[in-house]
Formats: C-alpha cells, structure tokens, sequence
C-alpha cells in the first residue's frame, strides 16, 4: 500500500475541446489535446509529489495550420493566374486596335489623296473654262494675253492719234507690267515699230509715266539710246526687236492697244 502510495501518478489524459479555427469564412474545427503531468521531473512539493495543475501542456494542431496555409497558397495561385491572363487579353485586344486604327489612317489618307486629285482636276478645268472664257471675250482682230486683250494696228499714226484710237475702242496704248508681258506684245510687233503707252511727263525735270498713272517700274530699254526725256514732248516705242526707244510724239508710227476694265486713262 505505501508502495503504492509513492508511486508515480498518471495525470496523463485526452481532453477533447472545440477550438475556433477560421480557415474559411466561419468554420470551427475540432482538435485535440493531450496533457502530460510529470510531477517528478519538474517541481516538487514538500511531500515530493507534483500536483497535476504544476505540470507542463503542449498543444498541438499542426493539420489545422497546413490546411490554412494551402488554402492561400491556392488563393494567390488563382489571383495571379487570373491576373496573367487578363493581361495576356488585354495586350491582344490592343494589338488589335492598333491595327484597325492604323487602317483606318492609311484609308483616310488614299481618300483625301483622291479628294485632292479630283479638287486639283475640278481647278484645272474650271481655269481652262475661264481662259476659253477670256479668248471668247476678246473682239475679233485682238489677241489675249493673261486678263487682257491686244490689239496690233497695221496702219500708222503719231502718238496722240494712236491714244486717241485705243481709247475710242474702250482701251488704252499699252502698259507693260511685266517681262512676260514684254515678250508677248514683242510677238505682236515682228517687224514693225509700234507706240506704247509711256510718255514724258515734265515738272521741274521730265520723267516718264504710263497712261494709266502708274509710275515706271520695270524698263526695256534699248542700251543704245538714252534711257532719260530728252525732252518733254517725246513718247517710247517698241524697235523691232522688241526694245525700247525714244521719239518725238509727231512721228508715225504702228501701235498697241491694251483692253482691261480694271484701268483708268490719263492723256
């Protein structure tokens, strides 16, 4: 009986109780756990015995926290599938935008390329109408050039009769404004001199005008004749060759006309 009195007690048992573990939303999970008493290898009371509430617990649940762990294990494995694949979706898709983007473009492009073929075609005959237009206008014996129409005498005359005529056909003795316009009325001269609509004008020193007011700007002349008035009643033609020279008004001459509505005349 003392025997027995002394010997070891089992404090060792299974206790079985409900712990809250949350793997999912709201699951509970059983477990157990054991608790092992030693009353001689730990403290020891006054009469060497060890009393079970004095003994070491270990708890243990380790299926419990593995479970846990590849259940997010899982969770991240899916996000990131997911995630991979919607980026994957979205690359095609805007690989594919782009190129229907830029066929749009090259579309447009052939469209305003053949907008401005058909705009420059639709100008090109709209300025062939016109010119026909201008060569219609023009009266019979006189010949277009640019806006205006030109007329070429074959008779002769002095200066003020030539003027005199041209503004009797609602024209003038020619301008010219230009080196383009020099070498058409030049055309219209072949072998012939004819008056043009420059003449000396005399303030305190003779300068030349053209009869429509304008001052001199762009000049022919012939190198070798002089370029200033000799004297106030002197008028310029055209040589036969296309230049220009200096006379007296009173000399008989052909002449040039020159029709345009957009002028005035001096005399």
């Amino acid at each position: 009986m003392a025997s027995d009195m002394f010997a070891k007690p089992d404090f060792s048992k299974k206790v079985r109780y409900n712990r809250k573990q949350k793997e999912d939303t709201s699951d509970w999970k059983e477990c157990e756990v054991e608790i092992y008493n030693d009353a001689y290898e730990s403290v020891e009371d006054t009469t060497g015995v060890q009393s079970p509430e004095q003994a070491p617990q270990t708890e243990t649940c380790p299926k419990v926290q593995k479970r846990f762990c590849r259940c997010e294990q899982w969770r991240l494995l899916v996000l990131c599938t997911v995630l991979s694949a919607g980026s994957i979706i979205l690359s095609s898709y805007m690989v594919v935008y782009i190129n229907n983007l830029q066929m749009e473009v090259k579309e447009l492009k052939k469209h305003a390329e053949g907008s401005n073929k058909t705009f420059s075609d639709e100008i090109k005959k709209l300025k062939n109408r016109i010119e026909v237009f201008e060569g219609q206008w023009c009266l019979e014996g006189w010949k277009r050039f640019g806006r205006s129409c030109y007329y070429k005498s074959t008779e002769e005359r002095d200066w003020h009769d030539s003027r005199d005529f041209c503004l009797d056909e609602g024209s003038y003795l020619v301008v010219v404004n230009s080196k383009e316009e020099q070498e058409f009325v030049s055309t219209l001269n072949q072998n012939a001199t004819s008056w043009i609509g420059l003449f000396a004008v005399s303030s305190q020193k003779s300068e030349w005008f053209w009869v429509d007011g304008s001052p001199l700007t762009e000049t022919f002349w012939d190198e070798k004749f002089s370029k200033d008035p000799d004297t106030y009643g002197n008028a310029v033609f055209l040589s036969a060759d296309g230049k220009w020279t200096q006379l007296n008004k009173t000399n008989y001459k052909n002449w040039i006309c020159e029709k345009n509505n957009s002028r005035s005349f001096c005399s």
